[in-house]
């Protein structure tokens, strides 16, 4: 359900009463600053007296203790001490008063505190609430407050709101009309004709600001360090991006067809989009999810961000359209599991850069290319280029040699980074010393120099290929199982997206199935597909392996130990071409060609082999006639 359709089924609070608009409409409405056709700022007496009375009711009643925007409300007890006992009875009843009646309500989403909120907005400037129209008990409740706030907090307060739009505005000059056109841009929508209020006081909610709508209204903390800086220019546009979020909601909810869209999952791409356009004006900005920790503060949290990174960050860069982002977005990963990993890519990276260095594989691209790899490398410091080297050249002592397939010290390496993610350290991860020394010691130069592009490039490739695989998964998985006689994996298959992996760009380890593919040496959807479902039969073919060792024995033969391959590269190419029918399966590249033994088996498999992928024939029959080829 999305912001507007909520709202809409909320019942009208019994704390505001009816009367004519045109009655509050008179009041003053006086403006600390405006940013021309973005935003207009300001600094409220009433509007700080209420949501300082919400944030301590809340935490009177245990809500938002853990929330520092809100908890600071505790501490800001400056002079309540020195108060008479009238007036520190008044204050204790207001807040026992907003625990009973507002406390449990939240200032986002019920429509009771948007009315108030909007009506103490528009009375701003008042000396009294005569007229507003709120119930008499809270009118009486903030009159009665408002001397001993009047005399404590505000002028701290207001000098607090003023201080904040005074840095606010310098970057809305700067860059606030940039990131609004791009920010409506890739939202696909217009930024609105008026400008959007913004009401500035100490406390407002736990998250320390929030948006409502009818009119567009944003209310945030001045109060909360973490929204100053240049955090205050994201969350401005984040906040602001609440305001049109419905169409992206609507988009994503019709894509989903009968399968729910997470709100958290529109909120993640508004945190998103707002975090990096900032960043695209201002380099040196953290995004105020990776500044304070919320996008991997839970776990659901954690899954939307990284849908974002995935599938939202590529569109905003461009190489996705929107389309392409919104299929993505709402696709299914029910037969494999997408993942980039910090640290499986730089394990791959020095891997393969150490057998290039070595001459090894000098007609693989997927290991040739790491040599060019070089942009941003002369930027390194002589510490972080030193760490890179020594890990280079013990890679290449101890494993360049080696193969990642089929090396048993190779496979437990890639074994024990998998569970880390992107997790900072290798504390844990059982690792030898020495390649987790390796690792470590090289991390600070791939960080700096290649991560954030080989992160991208894992991303987009993820990106553009999961609206495929949902739209193939289903009659391909159950293709090459049947043509296999056995079946496909009962969890989903885990895919480690790297920019290298080995010498042919692509391999899988067991027992837990696991997929390695180079979004570098892999660019385009066909052949990725193609190896999405080449790949899990290596894991798959036991069946078939077994069959075959019985018809060559049958006919007083000895198998061929690398046949069963031969049917993993047809099966999957002409089961991909079967489902987009331009696909030229990878084997047809020459594949066939340089392995003349493989090649000898073309005819055969072209005949007996594709009848029985067909349904025309049978599985016996087709491993007769591979054994008997003279």
């Amino acid at each position: 359900m999305r912001r507007s359709q909520f709202l809409t089924t909320i019942a009208i609070g019994l704390l505001v009463s009816q009367v004519a608009h045109s009655e509050a409409q008179e009041s003053a409405r006086p403006l600390v600053a405006a940013a021309p056709g973005l935003f207009e700022f300001h600094s409220g007496f009433w509007l700080d007296l209420h949501h300082f009375l919400y944030a301590q009711a809340r935490i009177s009643r245990g809500i938002d203790t853990d929330r520092p925007a809100i908890a600071a409300s505790t501490r800001d007890t400056a002079g309540l001490g020195g108060l008479d006992p009238s007036a520190r009875l008044a204050w204790a009843e207001a807040i026992d008063f907003y625990g009973r009646t507002l406390a449990r309500r939240d200032a986002t989403f019920d429509s009771l505190l948007i009315g108030i909120k909007n009506r103490l907005a528009e009375w701003e400037a008042r000396p009294n609430l005569t007229g507003s129209g709120l119930s008499p008990e809270l009118t009486a409740v903030l009159e009665r407050t408002a001397p001993i706030h009047r005399r404590l907090w505000w002028p701290a307060h207001d000098a607090a709101n003023r201080a904040w739009i005074a840095e606010a505005l310098p970057l809305l000059r700067d860059h606030g009309r940039q990131i609004a056109d791009r920010l409506a841009d890739r939202f696909r929508t217009r930024w609105p004709e008026r400008p959007i209020r913004v009401d500035l006081t100490a406390y407002t909610k736990g998250g320390g600001a929030f948006t409502t709508e009818h009119p567009s209204h944003i209310t945030m903390t001045s109060t909360d360090p973490s929204y100053r800086g240049t955090a205050a220019l994201e969350m401005l546009f984040h906040e602001a991006s609440h305001t049109f979020e419905d169409s992206l909601g609507n988009t994503l909810d019709a894509a989903a067809g009968t399968r729910r869209v997470p709100y958290d999952r529109t909120h993640a791409l508004i945190f998103h989009t707002a975090g990096q356009l900032t960043r695209s004006r201002i380099p040196a900005h953290i995004p105020y999810a990776e500044a304070t920790g919320l996008r991997t503060r839970s776990r659901g949290m954690s899954q939307q961000f990284e849908a974002a990174e995935t599938a939202w960050r590529p569109y905003l860069e461009g190489r996705l359209t929107w389309d392409q982002a919104i299929r993505s977005l709402t696709a299914e990963d029910r037969l494999f599991s997408f993942h980039s990993n910090v640290w499986i890519n730089l394990h791959h990276f020095l891997y393969v850069l150490s057998r290039a260095r070595q001459g090894l594989d000098p007609t693989r691209t997927a290991v040739t290319m790491s040599l060019a790899d070089t942009a941003g490398q002369s930027t390194l410091s002589e510490e972080q280029r030193r760490g890179l080297e020594t890990a280079v050249a013990y890679y290449g002592r101890e494993f360049a040699n080696r193969e990642a397939t089929f090396d048993r010290a190779m496979e437990g390496i890639k074994a024990k980074l998998i569970p880390l993610d992107s997790a900072g350290t290798l504390d844990g991860a059982g690792l030898d010393a020495a390649v987790a020394g390796a690792l470590t010691g090289a991390m600070p130069a791939y960080r700096a120099a290649w991560w954030a592009r080989h992160d991208r490039e894992n991303r987009a490739w993820i990106a553009r290929m999961r609206p495929l695989v949902a739209l193939h998964q289903d009659t391909m998985a159950a293709a090459v199982a049947r043509a296999f006689r056995t079946v496909w994996p009962s969890k989903p298959v885990r895919v480690d997206v790297s920019a290298y992996t080995n010498w042919a760009g692509a391999y899988t380890t067991g027992p837990l199935t696991n997929i390695m593919i180079s979004s570098l040496a892999y660019p385009e959807l066909g052949p990725s597909l193609e190896l999405l479902f080449h790949e899990p039969l290596h894991t798959m073919d036991q069946f078939l392996i077994g069959a075959l060792d019985r018809a060559f024995r049958a006919e007083g033969k000895q198998m061929p130990e690398t046949l069963s391959h031969a049917f993993i590269f047809y099966t999957a190419g002409e089961v991909t071409r079967s489902r987009l029918p331009g696909h030229i399966p990878f084997a047809e590249s020459g594949i066939w060609e340089r392995n003349r033994l493989w090649g000898s088996y073309l005819p055969i498999l072209r005949r007996e082999w594709q009848a029985w992928l067909d349904g025309r024939g049978t599985f016996d029959e087709a491993m007769r006639a591979v054994a008997r080829r003279p």
